[in-house]
């Protein structure tokens, strides 16, 4: 799968899920086959959230209550 050959060869901090809304091209629910893959934690949190964070120079805090 194309997924993981891109997570292998770049990891999964250079990796980001993005949409092309309002142009449904791919998941009709955004973020879906991520979810479903036997992925880690870890690997899912860095694609939806801390890999944007990172090129962003930001901090989760920065956006929510939580504490990373």
């Amino acid at each position: 799968m194309m997924l993981e050959y891109v997570l292998k060869l770049q990891g999964s901090n250079r990796v980001m899920l993005g949409s092309d809304y309002p142009f449904p091209l791919g998941d009709l629910e955004i973020g879906k086959f991520i979810e479903e893959m036997e992925l880690t934690k870890e690997i899912k949190e860095d694609i939806f959230h801390l890999s944007a964070l990172e090129w962003l120079n930001s901090n989760i805090e920065d956006y929510t209550d939580k504490k990373k």
